[in-house]
């Protein structure tokens, strides 16, 4: 709450969804598109979740290029679970993801693959909305993690902006 001349606001309050990765340092390969790139890496590990608004902050947003994000737990941890969501708004090019990739590495150097998966292209009929993606896998080990998002490259034929140009994630 916010306290003003002897006045109280509304309570305001945000839930937060914690995992392993929540507040963790983490770098990106390729920084989101300057538009979209709000607080950072952060965003990607700070327990908030976002809207069907891409504009809120609570989003990053890549143009043509994938998100690849390295987490650093902090210390060697067993993984074996992954979940994130992608804002989807198709009418302004924003297409779920096409595929995910989770490495882990006990040096930062070395890294073996524990989970890939490829995430069909979306269709006409498909809306607007969070859709949300979570995978289970065989426990890995590692104090890094990788996580590879692979955007739409080209968007589909079928949408208005299909020119060839690349959607965003």
């Amino acid at each position: 709450v916010a306290l003003r001349g002897g006045v109280c606001s509304d309570e305001v309050s945000l839930p937060v969804e914690f995992s392993k990765s929540t507040l963790c340092a983490v770098e990106l390969a390729e920084q989101p598109t300057p538009r979209y790139a709000y607080e950072g890496a952060k965003v990607l590990v700070d327990g908030l979740v976002g809207n069907r608004n891409y504009r809120t902050g609570r989003w990053l947003g890549f143009h043509g290029a994938d998100c690849v994000a390295t987490i650093d737990l902090g210390s060697e941890q067993s993984v074996s679970r992954l979940a994130f969501n992608v804002c989807v708004n198709k009418d302004d090019g924003c297409l779920d993801a096409r595929g995910v990739n989770v490495e882990v590495s006990t040096d930062g150097e070395h890294w073996t693959t524990a989970f890939e998966q490829a995430i069909a292209p979306m269709t006409e009929e498909q809306d607007h909305g969070v859709y949300a993606h979570a995978y289970e896998f065989a426990p890995a080990e590692g104090r890094w993690v990788r996580v590879s998002v692979q955007s739409e490259r080209c968007i589909p034929s079928w949408h208005a902006y299909a020119a060839g140009g690349a959607g965003f994630l």
